[in-house]
């Protein structure tokens, strides 16, 4: 390169030399022709320094092409070097190694350490804080006080009510004093009655022996048998014994009505006797409510734990008239945590009591922490247009380094193998040069939907749903080979209801859809025994495939140099690899996952400035 620089200059120089001669003769032949042709021509010739202006002009020319052969130069030089150096550079590529080994999928989230049980502790009455006996991180058993209210107006309430009681009691004493006065009253009345009773009844015998003797005495008197004076005597006696009988009849009545009114006056003193005992029963539920307000004034822990939060200040008033004011938070058990965490609703589906997670939190960085996954929230959670869940966790926290309100940044486990093929996402994302954003090649498309058919039904290694309920559910030799028809007939009607595309309504395909699913689930029931339909889960079926597999495209260096592409079919993939389950890969080969030059530059339309002409 440097050689053809020297050669360069030289052969610059000897044209700008050839230019400098051409101009010098240039200049000598006119001035030779100017003499010769002066004095025949007889014209006037200019003076000798009216011919100096003539020099500028050539001096401005051969500045200009001594500059403009410099740029030639320039100009070759360069487009000789970037010529060179493309002849020269031989791309160069960062190589990585096939390998077998665990993969595990998670579904990262963040959420809130909290206790699993947190207790707000408030005040069922209103008054002034007088003493407080709890504080920050303090310990506290279940019914100790941690504050008191000031209990003066509720135990004079109490005084007051412990009065009203005490009056009320005095009442019954008088009330039960009136009703067996009462009483009393009744019976001498019914005593009376008797008595009169007895009387009329004397006083109708003397009324039918009266009138004997006025018949008789009649009877007498017609036969002349006794004197008129005998039956107007018997007649006197006669009409005598019928008035005793009427007077005996009223008082009798007198008697009875006397009887009635005394009952009557007993049955309202039963009745003042009654609400006399009510008044006694109110004034003790009055006196036990001041009782209860005055034991409220002590607030006492409702759980044994750490006090985590006061709320409250000595002197303070508090009012709970609408609703308890918060005093205090106590975390029950802070060696048992839970994290709450926002779960998106592209990942919910993926997500399943028991499964195991890890998180982190920015105060102990480097150190993992465990927990598994307790509960899956059906309520969403919808924040601009973003749908989440609610997933709890649980952890064990027996050092008590977690806290509550920490963030935690937590990875939920939804997949996990032992032992699979699998590259480097890097070599899933590296193109060559010139076919950055480009798909694979054009035979890539079919390779990749072979890759991705459904099995003949005779079950093929690699099917995820298939993978996981051997996995999970034990399934033995025979379970197998029944399920192998099950899945691939379930696959089958899933892509034809898919292959109607507009033609069936959105709506009626997912109907149809779920009828497959469900269909094919109560099927794969039945192969089951009582123990592997308890822990299997209609989420094993329902996991659309599209999120489980999809094609992918690796590189690697061919026969005569050249990077050559490899369609495959991806499985499982976490940060760093992605797993292979089908695709013309083995252990321990070497695939492109990055350059380690740049690309010759291009310039215009992809022509590099080799190709520029002079």
């Amino acid at each position: 390169m440097a050689g053809r620089r020297v050669r360069l200059a030289e052969v610059g120089e000897q044209a700008v030399e050839s230019i400098e001669r051409r101009d010098s003769l240039n200049r000598v032949d006119g001035v030779l022709d100017g003499v010769s042709a002066g004095p025949r021509a007889g014209r006037f010739d200019p003076p000798a320094h009216q011919n100096l202006p003539l020099q500028h002009p050539t001096a401005t020319r051969r500045r200009f092409l001594i500059l403009l052969v410099i740029a030639v130069l320039a100009v070759v030089a360069t487009a000789a070097w970037f010529q060179t150096q493309g002849r020269s550079a031989t791309p160069k590529y960062r190589f990585a190694t096939v390998e077998k080994g665990p993969l595990t999928a998670t579904v990262s989230a963040t959420g809130t350490l909290n206790p699993v049980i947190t207790v707000q502790v408030g005040s069922q009455v209103s008054g002034q804080i007088k003493e407080l006996f709890a504080d920050f991180n303090s310990q506290v058993k279940k019914d100790q006080l941690i504050a008191r209210i000031d209990p003066e107006i509720f135990q004079t309430r109490v005084n007051q009510a412990q009065a009203d009681l005490e009056a009320a009691e005095a009442t019954i004493l008088n009330q039960e004093a009136l009703v067996e006065r009462t009483r009393a009253d009744v019976e001498n009345a019914r005593a009376a009655l008797a008595v009169g009773k007895a009387q009329t009844a004397k006083a109708e015998v003397a009324v039918l022996d009266a009138k004997r003797d006025l018949v008789r005495k009649t009877e007498l008197l017609n036969k002349g048998l006794v004197a008129q004076s005998d039956r107007d005597t018997s007649q006197a006696t006669h009409d005598s014994a019928v008035a005793q009988f009427e007077a005996n009849r009223a008082q009798e009545d007198a008697l009875a009505a006397a009887v009635r009114s005394s009952a009557a006056q007993l049955r309202v003193a039963d009745a003042q006797l009654k609400t006399a005992h009510a008044q006694v029963r109110q004034k003790k539920a009055g006196l036990d409510q001041a009782q209860v307000d005055l034991d409220h004034t002590a607030i006492r822990a409702p759980v044994d734990g750490v006090v985590v939060s006061r709320n409250v200040d000595v002197g303070q008033t508090v009012a709970a008239s609408l609703q308890a004011p918060t005093l205090f938070t106590i975390a029950q058990d802070l060696t048992r945590m839970q994290v709450d965490t926002n779960v998106d609703e592209a990942d919910i589906g993926r997500i399943r009591s028991g499964q195991r997670a890890t998180f982190t939190v920015d105060s102990f960085r480097g150190e993992t922490f465990s927990g598994k996954v307790i509960q899956i929230r059906q309520a969403p959670q919808v924040i601009q247009n973003v749908t989440t869940y609610d997933v709890v966790l649980s952890a064990q926290n027996q050092e008590l380094k977690l806290r509550p309100g920490m963030t935690a940044n937590v990875r939920l486990v939804v997949d996990q193998k032992s032992s699979v093929l699998k590259v480097p996402n890097a070599a899933l994302r590296f193109r060559p040069a010139g076919v950055e954003g480009e798909a694979p090649p054009s035979r890539g498309k079919a390779q990749a939907a072979a890759l991705l058919e459904p099995g003949d039904g005779a079950g093929r290694s690699g099917d995820p749903i298939r993978d996981r309920l051997v996995r999970e559910l034990d399934l033995t030799d025979e379970q197998q080979r029944k399920l192998d028809p099950i899945l691939s007939e379930r696959q089958e009607k899933l892509a034809a209801v898919q292959a109607g595309g507009k033609a069936v309504a959105k709506a009626e395909r997912r109907s149809q859809q779920q009828n497959i699913r469900d269909a094919a689930r109560e099927k794969i029931m039945e192969l089951l025994t009582k123990e592997q339909r308890a822990r299997f889960e209609p989420s094993m079926v329902d996991q659309p495939a599209a999120r489980r597999e999809r094609s992918g495209s690796v590189w690697v260096l061919g026969p005569d140099g050249e990077p050559k592409a490899i369609i495959v079919r991806l499985g499982l993939a976490d940060a760093n690899a992605t797993e292979i389950l089908e695709g013309e890969l083995s252990e321990g080969q070497q695939v492109i996952v990055g350059s380690t030059e740049r690309p010759a530059p291009r310039t215009g339309r992809g022509q590099s400035s080799s190709s520029l002409k002079l």
